[in-house]
C-alpha cells in the first residue's frame, strides 16, 4: 500500500486553483512608526508532466509606511512626517514538483518569480524651527514614481487535493 502511494502521480492537464490572502501590520511607538501590508494572489496551475506543474499568480499588492522623525542639529529641531503608499499589480509565474505523501496529500517544492508593477505615492511634510529666536518654516513635499519588483522565490509546501478524481 505504501509502494502505491508513492508511485501516485498526477495525471497531466489536471487543473488547479490556490492562492494567497496576506496582513500584516507593524508598529512600533518609540519610533512613530506604522507599517501595514495587504496582499491577494488567487494562482492556477496546469500539470504539464505527472507530478510537475507550471501556473502563475496574478493580484493584488498594497503597502503604507507612516512615522514621525525629530532631528536636532544644535538650535535647530526639524520634524518629519512621512507617508508612502505603493499599489501594485502582481505577477507570480511558478513551476512545482510535487511528492506523494498519501492518496490526496503531496507535498512539493516550488521555484517563483514574483513581479510586481505600480506606483509608490509619497508624501511629506517638514517642519524646522530655529529656536533662539523661535523661527518656523513649513515645506510639504509630495513624490510619486513607478514601482517595479521583482523576486526569486523558493519554496516548499503541503497540497491536499480534496477530489480524488484529481489525483487518479
Amino acid at each position: 500500500m505504501l509502494y502505491s502511494f508513492s508511485n501516485a502521480q498526477i495525471k497531466t492537464g489536471t487543473l488547479y486553483v490556490s492562492g494567497e490572502i496576506n496582513y500584516n501590520r507593524y508598529e512600533n511607538k518609540s519610533e512613530n512608526t506604522t507599517q501595514k501590508n495587504f496582499r491577494i494572489i488567487p494562482t492556477v496551475g496546469i500539470f504539464v508532466a505527472p507530478n510537475l506543474a507550471i501556473g502563475t499568480g496574478l493580484g493584488y499588492t498594497n503597502s503604507k509606511l507612516d512615522y514621525t522623525q525629530a532631528l536636532y542639529s544644535g538650535s535647530y529641531i526639524t520634524l518629519i512626517d512621512y507617508t508612502g503608499k505603493t499599489n501594485a499589480v502582481t505577477v507570480a509565474p511558478f513551476i512545482r514538483k510535487y511528492w506523494t505523501l498519501s492518496s490526496n496529500l503531496y507535498i512539493f517544492g516550488q521555484l517563483q518569480v514574483p513581479m510586481e508593477f505600480g506606483k509608490l505615492q509619497q508624501d511629506g511634510f517638514v517642519t524646522n524651527v530655529y529656536e533662539p529666536t523661535g523661527y518656523v518654516n513649513y515645506q510639504t513635499l509630495s513624490n510619486e514614481k513607478k514601482h517595479t519588483s521583482i523576486g526569486v522565490n523558493i519554496k516548499p509546501g503541503l497540497d491536499y487535493f480534496l477530489n480524488k478524481k484529481l489525483v487518479d
